[in-house]
């Protein structure tokens, strides 16, 4: 499974205007690696090998690829025919309308806790020219 997050390319732009190149791509991998954790926090847990194959790669020049190594993974993030369609409002109780079991999401949820902080990692980046 891969995960392409879009949307933040004018964030970015900016960023780079204003931000020196070490502080940018900290800031980038700050935000990769909380990804990472919350993806982790969200993922099912049976024996837990979905939780532990979460990770990330530095892929150079500021850019970076969350890895999720097990392949029922897109089963859990968007389930099957077999498991109803469930809603996202609690990422860690997925609950179909039915009352049966229903897929339990972990990367759109952590992707979406993280773009609502977005700010909090741009002020850091402002913050860090005031030293």
């Amino acid at each position: 499974m891969s995960l392409t997050v879009t949307g933040l390319n004018q964030a970015v732009r900016f960023n780079k205007k204003v931000a020196k190149g070490a502080e940018l791509e900290r800031m980038h991998e700050d935000i990769v690696r909380d990804t990472v954790s919350l993806m982790r926090r969200y993922a099912a847990v049976d024996k837990g090998e979905m939780m532990e194959s979460i990770r990330y790669e530095k892929l150079g020049g500021g850019k970076f690829k969350i890895i999720i190594d097990v392949p029922w993974a897109i089963y859990q993030e968007f389930g099957t025919k077999y498991m109803p369609a469930g809603t996202v409002e609690s990422p860690k109780s997925v609950v179909s309308t039915s009352g049966k079991s229903a897929y339990r999401p972990f990367a759109r949820p952590a992707v979406w806790m993280i773009n609502k902080e977005f700010s909090e990692y741009i002020n850091r980046v402002f913050m860090s020219f005031r030293k």
